[in-house]
């Protein structure tokens, strides 16, 4: 279950932060999220590409490259137990302090101790210019600033395993083969719905009625309400009316304040319907009809009344 973890200042000015692509900087962070109390994470690619990327259509042919650089920017290393594909920060302990800890898995500790001292041996090959994802067990961390899990100073890191013990096997390629011919091309997340974009239909609705005084960005924002607002029934001259009125109102600093301000423009018109420019419809239209009705009643009564 992904976990809240904090994120240092000085990560974001790091020599290392610096040097790595954007995607890289999001997923390193994402594996912190991933990451169990001790720094250890499901490697599974579908799976972690997915929790870091969910609304993102990244081809699983991309998933080994995308791994590969996070551990060349930042020394993650990657490691196999018990058949199952896992990562390790080994800057964890530096950067990240847990009050209360889940009950540990020795084992898997162990197994990622190794694959940290492993990977820091002289002769560990770097994957630096390998375009798949590192061998597991394997991974070489850089010279780094140790800032926020980057790679290192070059200390060793404290390990369960004495440099005696055997080291555990190196993995078969056929797991990545397996996963790039069962996963699905693309990641498909149906709990998110893909948030609406601006048409240009849209876009000018708003440029015919506030001009084209507003940055594109304002036009696409206020496009955007104007879609969900059309979705949800409301005529296009109520449209027009919220926006005029969001356009002069000085505390509508943003955009998405458009359906505040119609339903403020649709509650006046309950309360007093001839009053307002827009044509009322449904429900708004026989009240006002019945509030007519009501005060042609008043007034007949009161000429009766009089002598």
């Amino acid at each position: 279950m992904p976990r809240i973890r904090t994120i240092k200042p000085a990560f974001w000015d790091s020599p290392d932060t610096a040097a790595a692509d954007l995607r890289t900087r999001l997923l390193y962070i994402a594996m912190w999220n991933w990451a169990d109390d001790y720094g250890i994470g499901d490697a599974t690619p579908v799976r972690l590409i997915g929790f870091a990327f969910p609304n993102d259509e990244i081809p699983v042919s991309d998933y080994p490259r995308i791994l590969s650089e996070v551990s060349r920017a930042y020394g993650v290393v990657y490691f196999e137990h018990a058949g199952r594909r896992y990562f390790v920060i080994p800057e964890w302990e530096k950067h990240q302090r847990t009050e209360k800890r889940a009950k540990p898995d020795e084992a898997l500790i162990e197994a990622a101790n190794a694959a940290i001292s492993a990977a820091q041996r002289p002769d560990a090959e770097s994957p630096r210019n390998s375009a798949e994802i590192p061998p597991l067990s394997d991974g070489t961390p850089g010279a780094g600033t140790g800032e926020q899990g980057n790679r290192g100073t070059g200390e060793q890191t404290t390990t369960a395993r004495e440099n005696d013990e055997p080291w555990p096997p190196e993995p078969q390629d056929a797991v990545d083969a397996e996963v790039l011919n069962s996963a699905p091309k693309f990641i498909d997340n149906p709990s998110r719905p893909t948030p609406p974009k601006p048409t240009d239909a849209a876009r000018t609705v708003v440029r015919t009625t506030l001009g084209t005084g507003y940055p594109r960005t304002t036009i696409d924002r206020l496009a955007v309400q104007v879609i969900k607002l059309a979705r949800e029934g409301h005529p296009d001259a109520l449209i027009r009316e919220a926006l005029h009125e969001w356009d002069h109102r000085a505390d509508c600093m943003k955009a998405e304040f458009l359906p505040t301000v119609l339903g403020d423009i649709v509650k006046r018109s309950r309360a007093a319907p001839a009053a307002n420019g827009h044509q009322l419809q449904g429900a708004d239209l026989r009240a006002a009809e019945n509030e007519k009705f009501k005060r042609q009643l008043r007034q007949l009564r009161q000429q009766q009344e009089l002598p």
